[in-house]
């Protein structure tokens, strides 16, 4: 996507916003691009997760850990291991 239509699409979504260049590339910018990031790397762990590649472990504080599965071949592959 453009830096035009990120700057765009921001605005869409707070048309009362305003800001300095160096608050557009910290909070508008930067803001979009990290929940695009975090939407692509929360899909990739479900197919790694589905794929049984990666494990899942939810905690007590309802928190989700992501990790290496003990003791797999494929995994000590890639030098993962927990």
């Amino acid at each position: 996507m453009a830096i035009e239509d990120e700057i765009l699409r921001y605005l869409a979504r707070h048309p009362e916003a305003r800001d300095t260049l160096k608050g557009i590339v910290e909070w508008w910018v930067l803001e979009q691009r990290i929940e695009c990031t975090a939407a692509e790397v929360k899909s990739g762990l479900e197919k790694l997760v589905a794929r049984n590649l990666v494990m899942v472990r939810h905690s007590r504080d309802c928190r989700t850990y992501y990790g290496a599965i003990p003791k797999r071949a494929d995994c000590e592959e890639f030098g993962l291991g927990w």
